[in-house]
């Protein structure tokens, strides 16, 4: 049966841990995927400028999370009291991303829809 990417490779660099859903995806359109993980996702050496950033958060109206990565490392930085963070409008770049923040306990994510 012809599927939509037959005789296509994809290189899938994704991190380790996060590379086998993809390419899982990529093979049953019919593609080769291979797996190269390419990239190592860490929390920061330096926490020290962030943590600047994270005092401020108060005057901020918006938090826009690019990836389930920042999610997780970025509701890290917040102290405990703030990780819900009330008052501020939060947009999820996808659904994983957003599903993320809803297992973190944060409502009202918005998702662009195209």
């Amino acid at each position: 049966m012809q599927q939509p990417l037959n005789d296509v490779s994809v290189l899938v660099t994704r991190p380790a841990d996060e590379c086998e859903s993809l390419a899982k995806t990529i093979e049953q359109y019919g593609a080769l995927a291979l797996r190269a993980p390419m990239i190592v996702v860490a929390g920061l050496s330096d926490r020290g400028p962030a943590q600047e950033v994270v005092k401020s958060l108060k005057h901020f109206e918006i938090a826009i999370f690019v990836s389930k990565n920042a999610v997780h490392y970025g509701l890290d930085l917040l102290p405990p009291n703030a990780r819900s963070l009330k008052g501020m409008q939060v947009y999820a770049v996808g659904l994983g991303t957003a599903a993320a923040l809803t297992m973190h306990a944060i409502a009202d994510v918005n998702v662009p829809t195209s």
